[in-house]
């Protein structure tokens, strides 16, 4: 078996199953992605240039290796390896809610299933109303927003948060799939932002963004 990801420099994923898949003496070696692309048609779009198996990360750690063994066509007896040491827990105070804003469930969801599981709260908003809404009634550690949204955008909200001097405070990132120009990221910063990150990130990468953007309280 071989286990990829799909998102690596220079020779991706994508190639990387092509050519196996091409390969005579190859071919047949069960080929399973584990990616933290999450977007809608990804699991078509890695099916078809030839991986036999997804899954998404994050993993959970108590059931990868059977997830990976299913592919095998006649899996031998597989002993998973002892778990890993607990990892030192912070204080359950310490653990930040952040706000979430963006039209696309899909990209909501993979920020809550990123966090989460690492204690931090997750609200979200689908709009830049219901993101205003929520900010005020929570008052989060951070505010993590896409830019380019229907009706009012990013930067709409961003002013918002920093004209209001109840709300100024709250470190403001944005999380987008598009950059136009490299003028937004500049927009961006200009208004108060302090991160600009994009899209698609590993989560280990979004974890490590979104604490540096923390930092900024």
């Amino acid at each position: 078996m071989i286990v990829c990801d799909v998102q690596l420099p220079g020779l991706d994923g994508y190639e990387i199953a092509r050519r196996l898949k091409s390969h005579l003496a190859l071919r047949t070696i069960p080929l399973v992605a584990v990616t933290a692309l999450a977007m809608v048609g990804d699991r078509e779009k890695v099916l078809a240039v030839g991986f036999d198996g997804y899954l998404a990360e994050p993993i959970v750690l108590q059931t990868f290796v059977q997830d990976v063994t299913a592919f095998l066509g006649s899996p031998r007896p597989v002993t998973p390896p002892p778990p890993p040491p607990a990892p030192v827990q912070r204080p359950q105070s310490s653990r930040a809610t952040i706000l979430t804003v963006d039209n696309s469930p899909v990209n909501l969801q993979l920020v809550r299933s990123t966090l989460e599981p690492l204690g931090y709260t997750i609200i979200s908003a689908h709009s830049v109303s219901e993101g205003l809404a929520l900010v005020r009634q929570h008052r989060p550690a951070l505010i993590l927003s896409d830019v380019h949204m229907p009706g009012k955008d990013g930067y709409e909200l961003i002013k918002a948060i920093k004209d209001d001097a109840q709300l100024h405070a709250i470190p403001f990132a944005f999380l987008s799939s598009t950059m136009w120009v490299e003028s937004d990221r500049q927009t961006a910063l200009a208004l108060g932002a302090v991160n600009f990150i994009m899209r698609p990130i590993e989560p280990w990468a979004l974890l490590a963004e979104v604490e540096d953007c923390l930092q900024h309280q």
